[in-house]
């Protein structure tokens, strides 16, 4: 199975496209890398954030290296590179207070701190003081040459471990200083488009071909159309979606097989109604586990006493095998393939 994972800043997760929305998942859908999973039939995270920095790219793709890659599955990265400007902060592990938004994967803990953010999108006084010391905070010269030891890098990493990959610029250029020459130098441009040209950026590849962009300086739907279509002649030169496997579809009426024995919907549904458990169970046919969709935000606790008796459950009338794998919130209006590919995705 083929999976596209996009990772990026506002632009990657397309933000307004809707006209009112910064972060949704149907502005997901229509972004660029969304138009490409729909042509292609791949799976799709976006893990677009608006402010995301490019600092946030690379921890962010190697996260997903490390923990949500499966061996037998194929993957195809698309990193949209930012502007400068940005970097991240961290909300301490105690502190109740998380950086809110929709995107896969996303550690809500990280603030991503942009030039020009508005303070009420900030949650504790010292955050928000630090937006005064702005000018000293960011330092051009070393942001550039972070980012391009950050797209190097990860280049060094997709080739080592043999993963496909495709970098491009959401908002300017690369820019070149004496720091970072040599990396950008040894940047491999079949997989980088055209790194220190300005008006190769996603926005700018746009508006230079009349389209409008918001007044918040995104693309509007037809933009992104735009800017797929681009990417899909780019990435088909280099071989990126030859080859590629379906997502498999789940189907409501099919088993799978734990311990010897198979376990349908309709016995997990059973369970969930006798205990007068509101939630959506999910057969991963391909892996052969259950997972488990809660409707709305549960409390942990709350979460696990309830799992616990669905366990027991199932243990008592399929053996000691059969359990739950994993459980989650919400999402409860997306389909059956989106939440299976979720779940698999999970830490």
């Amino acid at each position: 199975m083929t999976t596209l994972v996009t990772i990026g800043c506002s632009h990657t997760a397309g933000s307004m496209i809707d006209g009112r929305s910064g972060t949704s998942w149907e502005n997901k859908a229509k972004s660029f890398g969304g138009l490409l999973a729909e042509k292609y039939s791949l799976s799709h995270f976006n893990l677009g954030v608006p402010g995301g920095s490019n600092e946030y790219i690379y921890r962010a793709t190697i996260r997903f290296i490390n923990n949500f890659m499966y061996d037998h599955d194929d993957y195809i990265f698309l990193l949209g590179w930012t502007s400068t400007n940005r970097f991240e902060l961290r909300y301490p592990e105690k502190s109740r207070h998380v950086h809110k938004t929709v995107s896969d994967f996303v550690d809500q803990k990280y603030i991503p701190f942009t030039l020009g953010t508005d303070p009420k999108l900030f949650h504790t006084k010292e955050v928000q003081e630090l937006l005064k010391y702005s000018p000293l905070l960011f330092y051009e010269h070393q942001l550039e040459t972070d980012w391009a030891m950050y797209a190097y890098t990860l280049q060094q990493l997709f080739e080592k471990n043999k993963i496909k990959y495709y970098m491009m610029n959401t908002c300017h250029d690369l820019p070149v200083n004496e720091q970072n020459e040599l990396f950008i130098e040894n940047l491999n441009t079949d997989f980088y488009y055209n790194p220190v040209d300005f008006d190769s950026s996603m926005l700018y590849y746009a508006l230079n071909r009349g389209y409008e962009k918001t007044k918040c300086w995104h693309l509007k739907a037809d933009g992104h159309k735009l800017w797929a279509e681009h990417l899909d002649s780019l990435m088909s030169a280099q071989g990126l979606f030859a080859n590629i496997t379906q997502p498999k579809i789940v189907p409501k009426d099919d088993s799978i097989r734990i311990g010897g024995k198979y376990i349908t919907y309709n016995d997990i549904n059973q369970v969930l109604t006798k205990y007068k458990i509101e939630a959506r169970p999910h057969l991963d046919v391909m892996y052969d586990r259950i997972y488990i969709q809660f409707p709305t935000i549960v409390n942990t606790q709350i979460a696990d006493v309830k799992i616990n008796i669905i366990n027991k459950e199932l243990v008592k009338r399929f053996g000691t095998s059969a359990k739950v794998s994993k459980y989650d919130s919400g999402l409860y209006e997306m389909d059956d393939t989106y939440m299976i590919e979720h779940f698999r995705k999970m830490s």
